[in-house]
């Protein structure tokens, strides 16, 4: 009877002492990497626990024991510089395992989150990234007419100028200004590889550096992509039947300001001096690119729609509607029609 009673004491112990491992050695977890996204802050001087109790707080993990767990699990020689104050990209749902490996991995830290939006000059590009980043304006066009070193296609004759593509980036904290600028050109090239830009300027009997000019006329005229293979339909058309082009927005560029639609007197000033890149006043394309034309445009300069337009309006600024016409009498009364929107 003795052995049996003390039989049945060690079982329940067991028993107790299991449910108490179950908690502590094998806590609530998640499995996996999680999904969407959540941006995390690791402030100065936090400890590991507080660290764990936030991650809890977050969603990112199920409980502060399976983050610090899997923290105690890690080798020495393979955490680096541990848990380093800072701004990281983690996920909803992620086991302990993946919420430290992804913490004490550098490339989840934010750094300098900058989004970096299509259409905008090199000017533009410059102070977003100045304002992002905390580079000053001056190392970055320093970097800007680094231009043997910024990795830029042979055919970017005219320098960087629509070439630092339009993107959301995460700069690391201490990346120099020129690091900046060539992670965006590297962007270029990977779009331009994703969309076959020089094999398909070649079959229409452009070169690259055209195309791109193309794409910044579309980028600028319009951020409506439905309407993009129309506006380059319209471009590749004039080209096509030797006429001016007459874009407002490279004169703007060429003068150096912003609008709608140009003036009579800005007209008659881009059409007396177009430059490299007004196109009133004389045939051809820009020489390069003035805007950073994103993934869109660059496709709809290179496949544009199968139409015979030859001239588009802006006619409700409002809505960003544009108008699209075959011949000079039709564009007039569609323009005349939708004054009053203006």
């Amino acid at each position: 009877m003795m052995i049996l009673l003390a039989l049945a004491l060690i079982l329940v112990i067991a028993g107790g002492g299991y449910g108490i491992m179950s908690v502590y050695v094998f806590p609530d977890d998640f499995e996996g990497q999680g999904s969407g996204e959540v941006v995390f802050v690791i402030e100065e001087g936090q400890a590991g626990a507080t660290i764990a109790s936030n991650l809890v707080g977050k969603g990112v993990v199920a409980s502060e024991s399976a983050f610090l767990n899997a923290l105690e699990a890690v080798p020495e020689e393979e955490r680096g510089d541990g848990l380093v104050p800072g701004t990281y990209s983690l996920a909803e749902g992620m086991s302990g395992e993946a919420a430290v490996t992804a913490l004490l991995d550098p490339a989840s830290r934010l750094g300098g989150r900058v989004t970096i939006r299509e259409g905008l000059r090199p000017e533009e590009i410059i102070g977003e990234l100045a304002e992002g980043t905390g580079l000053t304006e001056e190392e970055l066009n320093e970097a800007y007419a680094r231009t043997d070193e910024l990795g830029l296609p042979d055919y970017a004759t005219e320098g960087p100028a629509g070439y630092l593509f339009p993107d959301t980036y995460r700069f690391d904290p201490n990346m120099d200004a020129l690091s900046v600028l060539k992670t965006m050109v590297t962007r270029y090239h990977q779009v331009a590889e994703e969309v076959d830009l020089e094999n398909k300027a070649s079959a229409l009997d452009y070169g690259p550096n055209e195309i791109m000019a193309i794409a910044s006329i579309i980028q600028a005229e319009t951020g409506n992509k439905e309407d993009m293979p129309l506006i380059s339909a319209v471009v590749h058309n004039r080209l096509a039947e030797g006429w001016p082009l007459e874009m407002d927005s490279t004169c703007f560029y060429e003068l150096g300001t912003h609008g709608l639609a140009l003036t009579e007197e800005q007209k008659t000033a881009c059409k007396n001096a177009p430059g490299e890149y007004g196109t009133y006043g004389r045939v051809g394309l820009p020489v390069g690119p003035f805007v950073a034309p994103g993934k869109s445009a660059i496709e709809a300069a290179l496949a544009p729609a199968d139409v015979d337009y030859m001239f588009f309006a802006l006619v409700n600024p409002e809505t960003g509607e544009t108008g699209f016409s075959t011949t000079l009498d039709e564009h007039n009364a569609m323009v005349a029609e939708n004054q009053d929107e203006w």
